[in-house]
C-alpha cells in the first residue's frame, strides 16, 4: 500500500510529504527546485514535487491618458503561471468607492488599453494575475486622466512659456518657507525656455519640449533645475488638453526630468 502524509516543512519552508512504498525506503517530496543532501543522513531518499501556486502579483503599474476616451496601462509581469490578468477600475458609490472588475487580457500581457471613457475624467486602476488556483495580490494603484479636448491657444505672458510652435503651455509655481509665487517665463528658442523666481539674473530651471514623433510617437519633456525650492511644473498640450505635471519637494536638489513618454499626442 502506498501512503502519503504531510509530515513536516522542508528546510526552505516548503511543505514536505513522505511517500511510503512497501519494500522501499520512504521518499520525501518537497515543493522546490533542488534536493537536500542533509536528508540522506536520515536514510531518506529526497526528491521534489512540483507544487502548483497562485501567480505572483504584477508590479510597476502605470496609467497614461492617450485620447479623449482612452487610457493605456502598463505593468511588469512577475509570474510564469498566470492564465490571464484582470483589470479593475475604481468607481464611486455614494460617498465611498470600490474597485470593479472591467475585463481581462491574456497571459504574458504587460499592458492594456482601456477605451470608452468620458473625456476630462480621472481614473484609478489596479491589476491582478489569475490562474486555476486563484488570484495574485494586487498591483499598485495607478491614476490617469483622459484628454479634455483642445484648450485655448497658448499665449505667452510673464508666467506662461509657449513652446514647440505654441502648442505646449508651461507654467511653474514655487514655494519656500514663508513665501510662494509663480515662475517668470523667458523663451530661448522655439522649443526651449527657462524660469526665474526671485531675480531675473538668477535662473532657477531650464526646460524644453521636443517633437519625438518620428522616433517613438511621443512629445518629450526635458527639464533641469538649479534650485532646491519646491517646484510644481504643469505642461499642457493645447491641441488635445493632455496635461503632464512634475514636481520637486522643498529642500531637495531639483532632479533632472527626461520624460520621453510625456505626450502620446502625435502628430
Amino acid at each position: 500500500m502506498i501512503s502519503r502524509s504531510a509530515d513536516e516543512n522542508g528546510p526552505g519552508g516548503e511543505r514536505a510529504y513522505f511517500t511510503s512504498i512497501p519494500g522501499e525506503a520512504p521518499v520525501l517530496e518537497l515543493g522546490g527546485p533542488d534536493t537536500f543532501p542533509q536528508y540522506s543522513a536520515l536514510g531518506v531518499r529526497a526528491r521534489y514535487l512540483d507544487v502548483a501556486q497562485t501567480p505572483a502579483a504584477p508590479s510597476d503599474l502605470t496609467a497614461t491618458g492617450v485620447s479623449l476616451s482612452e487610457i493605456d496601462l502598463f505593468w511588469r509581469d512577475n509570474s510564469n503561471n498566470e492564465d490571464e490578468f484582470r483589470v479593475e477600475l475604481k468607481e464611486q458609490l455614494g460617498k465611498g468607492s470600490f474597485f470593479n472588475d472591467i475585463g481581462s487580457v491574456p497571459q504574458n500581457s504587460t499592458g492594456a488599453r482601456i477605451s470608452g471613457l468620458p473625456p476630462g475624467t480621472t481614473y484609478d486602476f489596479r491589476v491582478l494575475a489569475r490562474n486555476a488556483l486563484g488570484n495574485s495580490l494586487y498591483s499598485n494603484d495607478a491614476t490617469a486622466t483622459t484628454f479634455t479636448g483642445a484648450t485655448d491657444p497658448c499665449v505667452p505672458d510673464l508666467t506662461i512659456l509657449c513652446l514647440n510652435n505654441g502648442r505646449f503651455k508651461v507654467e511653474v509655481d514655487w514655494r519656500i518657507q514663508g513665501g510662494e509665487g509663480s515662475g517668470m517665463a523667458e523663451e530661448l528658442t522655439p522649443d526651449t525656455g527657462y524660469f526665474w523666481f526671485f531675480n531675473p539674473e538668477n535662473i532657477e530651471m531650464v526646460l524644453k519640449v521636443l517633437d519625438g514623433c518620428n522616433i517613438n510617437n511621443r512629445f518629450w519633456v526635458f527639464a533641469g533645475g538649479l534650485t532646491n525650492v519646491e517646484v510644481d511644473m504643469t505642461v499642457t498640450d493645447t491641441e488635445t488638453g493632455a496635461v503632464r505635471e512634475y514636481g520637486n519637494p522643498l529642500h531637495t536638489p531639483f532632479q533632472p526630468i527626461q520624460d520621453t513618454q510625456a505626450f502620446a499626442t502625435c502628430p
